[in-house]
C-alpha cells in the first residue's frame, strides 16, 4: 500500500493527511538548484512514501487515539 493509499483511507475516515500542501519533492526539482541535479533515486523513493498526518497544538489524546487506531486497521487489512 502506497502513502497515497493511505492518506486516501485516512480521509475517508475524516483523518485529513495534506502532502501536496508542502509540495515533497527533491530539493534539485527547485529552479535555484536545478545546477545541482543529479541521479538521485533514493531521494525520489523517498519522496513518493511521505505521509503527513495531523500535528498540531490543539490535538487532544482522544484525537491521537482516533488517529492510531485508523492507521493500525489500514495496515492490518494491508496484512490480511
Amino acid at each position: 500500500m502506497t502513502a497515497r493509499e493511505i492518506a486516501g483511507r485516512l480521509n475517508d475516515e475524516g483523518i485529513e493527511t495534506d502532502t501536496h500542501r508542502y509540495q515533497y519533492r527533491p530539493c534539485y526539482s527547485y529552479p535555484i538548484l536545478e545546477s545541482f541535479q543529479s541521479d538521485c533515486p533514493n531521494v525520489e523513493v523517498l519522496v513518493s512514501r511521505i505521509l503527513t498526518l495531523p500535528c498540531h497544538e490543539r490535538l487532544t489524546e482522544p484525537d491521537l487515539d482516533i488517529i492510531v487506531d485508523a492507521l493500525r486497521r489500514i495496515v492490518r487489512q494491508r496484512v490480511a
